[in-house]
């Protein structure tokens, strides 16, 4: 379980944050939720590198959010850009976790 603060999402700082995954994984692949009410917008650089490397590192992916806004924004932006891996946005953590079970 993964609760992102307000920051800039930067290349060098997602790629910290997939070095750590990968380190406690053991380079398996895993399911996260991930709560992103708080979430700042990423850099075009920092999405790509994301969408490249998610694949090999991610069964699942369940995002949290309270904000019904943020929601609608996730939505449409993974029915324009298409998920590299299967991923859904909720508005609590129960039904993300109920979700997950059927990837791992």
């Amino acid at each position: 379980y993964s609760i992102t603060k307000k920051s800039n999402r930067t290349l060098d700082k997602q790629k910290k944050v997939f070095e750590l995954i990968k380190s406690i994984s053991g380079n398996k692949k895993v399911c996260v939720i991930q709560e992103i009410t708080n979430i700042s917008p990423f850099e075009r650089e920092t999405r790509e590198y994301v969408a490249k490397e998610s694949p090999a590192m991610f069964k699942a992916l369940a995002l949290v959010s309270k904000s019904a806004f943020a929601r609608m924004v996730v939505k449409i932006f993974l029915a324009l850009k298409g998920p590299v891996i299967p991923i859904q946005i909720f508005d609590g953590e129960n039904a993300a976790k109920e979700w997950l079970k059927k990837y791992l």
